[in-house]
């Protein structure tokens, strides 16, 4: 990904994470280090999320195991917002590690994974 879509990917976070709608609802946290050793230990041991070298942005609740709620898509203003806002009102799906299901399954069997059990 390129340096500029990462900087505005970033600070569409900051712009709703400053915001008084969700200040006392959410913490946000960011790293832009996606080779850190630490932060793929995080990833991939705590989190369960595949390390990514664009940026990305989840949602934790507690109580520990977290639940993980992952935004798929663009990271702009409006889509933060829409996704905090959906996990206050409780809309959101968790995010749960799994293979993507076959787009054309032509066995008589049929692969399961999280999206289609």
């Amino acid at each position: 990904m390129e340096e500029a879509a990462r900087k505005d990917a970033m600070k569409a976070v900051e712009q709703v994470a400053l915001s008084e709608e969700f200040s006392d609802k959410l913490v946000f946290f960011h790293t832009d280090a996606p080779d850190d050793m630490a932060v793929e230990f995080v990833y991939v041991r705590f989190l369960q999320i595949p390390p990514r070298q664009e940026p990305f942005v989840f949602i934790l609740a507690p109580p520990h195991p977290f639940t993980k709620y992952l935004l798929e898509g663009s990271i702009t203003q409006a889509t933060v917002k829409q996704f905090c806002e959906d996990f206050v009102a409780n809309k959101l799906k968790p995010y749960k590690r799994s293979a993507k299901p076959p787009e054309n399954n032509i066995c008589p069997q049929i692969p399961v994974r999280s999206k289609n059990f």
